[in-house]
């Protein structure tokens, strides 16, 4: 399986809008998309493909409370076939605007 990591440079624990995520596979994936990213009480858009292994998307918070973004195992492949690792969760709180 092959692995990846999720990283929003200095994601406080706690944001009033909007924050930026990026992904980074350590080989290229053929089928990752919006709809492989797993978020509680939020919504992913702007998601970008950099290149095959690095990609970038926006959460936008649903309601006060905490947020969550992980990616589940399995939901993207390598050319290979060899499916991903679950990733890191990322957690914030949403203080609502």
């Amino acid at each position: 399986q092959d692995a990846w990591h999720l990283d929003s440079v200095g994601l406080p624990a706690s944001v009033s809008g909007p924050f930026s995520v990026s992904v980074n596979f350590t080989v290229a994936v053929t089928d990752f998309s919006a709809s492989s990213i797993s978020v509680a009480n939020g919504s992913v858009t702007n998601f970008a493909e950099q290149n095959g292994s690095n990609y970038s998307f926006t959460i936008n918070p649903a309601a006060p409370g905490s947020v969550t973004v992980s990616i589940r195992d399995g939901v993207t492949h390598s050319s290979a076939g060899n499916g991903n690792v679950a990733s890191n969760t990322l957690t914030t709180t949403y203080s609502g605007q």
